[in-house]
Order: structure tokens, then sequence, then C-alpha cells
């Protein structure tokens, strides 16, 4: 279990805090069930092998497979048909005049994009969740007995009921970090955790994930006593119950129209997904729509970047050892093969293999009707680097240096449908 757990240290530690989901990363089940296809495929003649370097292994792969990710979910957002030319790098892209008020995407159909116009969004207060915080209490001091002690705490949706147990040796910093990590692993939507003031004391402050509430709605969770007296005494000494912020619904005007969300991150006409971020007390921001030339720039500057975290990952573990220099060689041929290619229009190759992006070329060639001949050679890039993309994603240990213990015999083997862990390099063997 260490080493697997090695492998979720470096996860959380390397990508837990600038992890981003999109909606390209929820798949059909279609799509999941071509991707387990590919993964029986790829296994079904794979020999047996143990890794040389399970640590580096490990890193390798979480590595890879986030920049492959990353690749694609890239990928999907410039043109969710990668066999397109006609509309590939043209997706639309939405802009807000300010993103530190107001984040925009554009999430519509290019079709009808078109037609829309400019809109002005005026924040007058954003979603607020509901937070309750408890008393204050001394550190190190506690007037609760010894024994045990149960709560009710209920949401919208059902209630539960929670016990704790206090010792003898409990100081009410004890009680309090017991009782935000009762909470926060019940996975109920509430973060509890621990906070002090400057007089060593400490309280538990309860955050909901949700925010706003509805036109029946009280609360989005209540703490209360089970109607014990222990029961009524705990929660007199604790205040769980104190609500010290009222969950709110965000107030904004569209085009001097007013409107209302449970939450701070709404679509408006399935065209704009908006993420209020800050109230708009200087003025309305504007939302709309960049112009084709920028928006162009933009997506290739987006794939650029993108190809950029996979030639990182080559250049971090080309020293390593032989194997690991596979991966550096792939991409060396792409940068020989595309480099005559895209330096023209704006896309010129570093001695790391890391690509860096000219604005005013890719802005020229989308203004004055050279864009034609640039998309075919960006398409044919595109193509590449999804593909590459996808046999790592779907293989990383293919290439990390291992040891091959035995081969299949060819053409004569079954697929494994319950081996798929071994070819996916997600189960690692500590022994040398």
């Amino acid at each position: 279990m260490a080493v697997i757990d090695n492998a979720y240290n470096y996860y959380i530690q390397t990508y837990g805090e600038s992890f981003t989901q999109t909606r390209f990363d929820t798949h059909k089940k279609s799509e999941l069930r071509n991707v387990y296809n590919s993964i029986l495929k790829v296994n079904k003649e794979s020999p047996l092998y143990k890794l040389v370097d399970p640590v580096q292994a490990q890193k390798f792969a979480i590595d890879i497979k986030e920049s492959s990710r990353n690749i694609q979910s890239v990928l999907s957002a410039i043109d969710e048909d990668f066999d397109s030319t006609d509309g590939s790098f043209k997706k639309k892209i939405a802009y807000s005049g300010d993103d530190s008020r107001i984040e925009v995407d554009y999430v519509g159909d290019d079709a009808s994009a078109s037609t829309m116009s400019d809109m002005e969004i005026d924040v007058e207060s954003l979603a607020l969740p509901q937070i309750n915080t408890s008393n204050f209490l001394r550190n190190d001091g506690l007037a609760l007995a010894p024994g045990d002690y149960t709560f009710d705490l209920t949401t919208n949706q059902t209630a539960y009921s929670f016990e704790f147990s206090v010792r003898p040796s409990d100081t009410n910093y004890d009680i309090n970090s017991r009782l935000a990590n009762l909470i926060s692993n019940s996975k109920l939507g509430l973060n509890a955790e621990v906070i002090e003031d400057e007089n060593s004391r400490s309280a538990v402050k309860i955050t909901s994930d949700q925010t706003g509430l509805t036109a029946n709605e009280r609360y989005l969770f209540d703490i209360s006593s089970d109607g014990s007296p222990a029961s009524d005494v705990a929660m007199n000494y604790l205040g769980l119950n104190n609500v010290s912020q009222q969950a709110a619904n965000s107030s904004f005007y569209i085009n001097g129209s007013p409107h209302s969300s449970y939450s701070n991150n709404f679509t408006i006409n399935k065209e704009f997904e908006l993420t209020l971020k800050d109230t708009t007390n200087y003025g309305p921001v504007s939302i709309g729509f960049k112009s084709d030339a920028e928006a162009i720039a933009d997506n290739v500057t987006h794939l650029a970047n993108a190809y950029n975290t996979m030639v990182d990952v080559a250049n971090k573990y080309s020293g390593i050892n032989v194997e690991m220099n596979k991966l550096g060689n792939i991409i060396s041929g792409i940068e020989q093969r595309f480099e005559d290619d895209l330096t023209p229009i704006g896309l010129e190759f570093d001695e790391d293999g890391k690509i860096s992006v000219d604005r005013a070329l890719i802005t020229d060639a989308a203004s004055e009707g050279n864009w034609a001949d640039a998309s075919e050679r960006l398409n044919r890039f595109k193509s590449t680097v999804n593909n590459l993309a996808t046999r790592t994603s779907l293989n990383p240990i293919d290439f990390v240096d291992k040891k091959i213990c035995a081969y299949k015999n060819p053409g004569h083997n079954y697929t494994a449908p319950y081996a798929t862990s071994a070819y996916a390099g997600m189960l690692f063997n500590a022994a040398r």
C-alpha cells in the first residue's frame, strides 16, 4: 500500500490544487466503451514485464496521463470533431471586460453565435453558502464531562445523526478537530475546519458547498440537539448551531433586466457560461465575442501550451533511462516534421522542443485571407498531437523502462477483461 500511497500523494501535491475539470472530461457510455476496448486490444498482445523503477514509473504515468488529458480537452474545445477542417480553430471565444469580476466561457453552437450581440452584466451581490461558526472556546480547556454525545444534522434532503466521544484527556481543541473531521468526512457537501482567534481560542467553521436558497427553503443545513439532556448540554456548550452567514442567491442585471441565481456559476441561453467573482460596483461588465482572428490566435495558443506540457514531461524524464527517451524521440520527430510548416505562420520550436506563438503572424494569416493554407497545416499538426495524446493516455507504461519476463504467443491470445491495470500501469510491483 505504501507504493500506491506515494502515487496518490504525488498526484495530489502536483495536480490537486491546479486541477480544473472541463465539460470534455465527461463522456458518453459509447466513448468509455471505445476506450475500454482499446485497453483490451493493447493488453491482448502485451508481454509480461516488471518495472525497473516503479517509483519513477508511477510519477511518469501520472504526468503523461495528465498532459494527455489536457491536450485532449484543448482539442475538444477547439473542435469537437477532430476530422473537421472547415471550422477548426475558428471556435468562438467569449470575452469578459473584467475577468476579475466575471469570467465567461462560450458553450453554445457557433451556428447561432453570429446572431448574438454583446451584453452588459451588472452584479449586485454574489450567491453565498451557509456558514455555521461554533462558540470560541479556550484551546486547553474542557467543560464537557467524558462520555458519548450525539447531535442531529439535517439538510433539505435528509437527516443524519452524529456521535462523538469525549475522553478525560481531551481539550476543546481536540473536540473541535474531531468534529471538523467527522463533518467533513461525512460527504454531505459540507466543509468543516478549526479556526482560531488571537486569544488562543478555537471554533468549528462549517461551510456548505451549495449556495443560494429556493423560495421554500429556510436553510441548507441545520444542526440541533437530539433531544437528550446530554445532547442539549453539548449543543449549548459547543454552539454548532450558530449560523454566522445565511445562504443567499446571487443578484445581477443583464442589460438592465434583473435576474438571480442559486449559484455564482450559471449559463445564459445555453450560450454563455458565467462565473461571478465579485460585485460590479464600478459599472457593468461587457460580455461578448472576440473577433475571428483573436479567437483563432487564442485557440492556437491553447494548443501550443497543451503540447508544451507533453514536451515538459518528455524533458523531465529524458535523462533517467534510455526507455524514457522514447517519448522525447517521438516529440523530436514531430518537430522535424512540422517545423518548416508551422514557423511561417507563427509557431516556432525552441531548443527544448517547445512551441512559442507569434500572435501577430497568426492573426495576419486569419485576417488576410490566407487562413485556408494555415488551417491545413495546423490541422495536420493537431491530428498528430491528438494521436500522440491518445497513445500516451491509453498506455503510458509503453514509455517507461521495464524488464520483459515473457512474450505472449502472437496471434493466439484472448482478451483479458480483468487485467487492464497491468497494461495501463496503474498496478505497480515494488519488488526488483
